[in-house]
């Protein structure tokens, strides 16, 4: 599984993802091309579960990003089921809820 977290600058979903590695946020901020590029995915590590964690600024176009990494993925013949889409720009942000959120749905599968 390769779970992305997204928001419009990057700094949310680089909290999300060092909560999600129990990493120190500071870790995840020091990425090589910070402030991150719109668009561009960056790996930060892989979780207890072999899940794959990436971080992306993608703007204000979240549901429009989404949709196209999706489609880009099926069209290239890539399970859209192994990849996790979590929007971490969202209203009353806190990590520990939208990693509880993805915790949740892992468990599920």
């Amino acid at each position: 599984m390769r779970i992305i977290y997204h928001c419009p600058e990057g700094d949310a979903a680089a909290a999300a993802a060092a909560h999600h590695l129990g990493l120190p946020r500071e870790k995840i901020e020091a990425l090589p091309g910070k402030p991150l590029k719109s668009g561009r995915i960056y790996p930060v590590g892989t979780d207890g579960r072999g899940n794959d964690i990436c971080v992306m600024a993608r703007g204000q176009w979240g549901p429009l990003v989404s949709r196209a990494l999706l489609g880009i993925a099926e069209v290239f013949g890539l399970d859209t089921g192994e990849i996790m889409l979590v929007d971490a720009g969202r209203r009353n942000f806190s990590p520990e809820k939208v990693v509880g959120e993805v915790k949740a749905r892992l468990e599920a599968r």
